[in-house]
């Protein structure tokens, strides 16, 4: 497992399981109660941070027990930066690596949780 920075960056995800409950409870309301005119983030109830996935990761018994390697942001940054300069045409693409390994990357799901469906499932339930 690669931990870039601290960790605490957080990402949204989602549990099969809670698209297939989001699905069924969208599906089984009448057409005009659905309130789906508009685009939804379909999201696990709450963003994980890198250290909580690579945490639960570990002690699941369904993916293998590897390493952790920590490579320090700025690691990357110089890296991104240097590779932006060789490929120049690539710049604002390789840059974007850093922005996305270095950021958090969360979806907001509050129109998710007004349709009234709450996701039951997290990275405990599903993994541990």
């Amino acid at each position: 497992y690669i931990k870039y920075g601290s960790g605490e960056q957080r990402m949204s995800a989602l549990a099969r399981s809670n698209l297939i409950d989001f699905i069924q409870s969208i599906v089984s309301k009448p057409f005009n109660d659905r309130g789906i005119d508009q685009i939804i983030n379909v999201t696990d109830q709450e963003p994980y941070s890198f250290n909580v996935i690579i945490d639960t990761f570990l002690k699941s018994k369904s993916h293998p027990i590897r390493p952790v390697v920590r490579i320090p942001k700025s690691s990357i940054k110089i890296l991104t930066r240097i590779m932006g300069l060789l490929f120049p045409d690539k710049k604002e693409w390789i840059h974007g690596w850093y922005e996305k390994l270095a950021s958090s990357l969360i979806f907001d799901n509050k129109k998710m949780l007004k349709t009234g469906f709450n996701p039951k499932h997290n990275l405990n339930t599903i993994f541990l």
